[in-house]
């Protein structure tokens, strides 16, 4: 019975938006405080673990970093495709004036972010520089402040 409250009232906790948006939040805060501290190395080492799976003369070992890069990006990308979908045909964005303003932001937040790069790293030796922050590996510059903002906004109500 309370294993049961417990679980329901655990799994409304999930189904808030709220959340997904704080964790996201905290997940990308904490990529860039490890990128940026001393365990740095130890996690770009630890990316370079091989797993997977040999089946005789299958091999279908790969490193974390390949894992990540080929089959989970290729996943998150599905499903944010799968969401912008289902919002362009049965959600906020099936109105075509608010789709655009959200077009427009979404070029606008890609523009931005590649100019700001650009003008950080001009006179240094890309794609590395000691004057800006490194980011998680695995997260390109480009979709830093986009997946930021979705974080805070989705953390915060909006």
């Amino acid at each position: 019975m309370f294993a049961d409250r417990l679980t329901k009232s655990f799994a409304r906790f999930l189904r808030i938006e709220a959340f997904a948006g704080a964790v996201l939040l905290l997940c990308t805060i904490a990529a860039i405080v490890i990128s940026n501290s001393q365990w740095a190395v130890l996690f770009e080492h630890a990316r370079e673990i091989s797993a997977g799976l040999q089946i005789g003369s299958l091999d279908f070992t790969r490193s974390l970093r390949q894992w990540v890069n080929d089959g989970l990006m290729t996943l998150f990308i599905f499903l944010v495709a799968l969401e912008l979908k289902r919002a362009l045909v049965l959600g906020k964005l099936s109105n075509p004036r608010t789709a655009a303003l959200s077009i427009a932001a979404a070029w606008g937040g890609m523009l931005v972010s590649t100019v700001l790069y650009q003008t950080l790293q001009r006179g240094t030796n890309l794609p590395t520089s000691k004057s800006t922050p490194r980011l998680p590996l695995a997260l390109p510059f480009g979709s830093f402040p986009m997946t930021l903002t979705h974080g805070l906004l989705l953390a915060f109500g909006g």
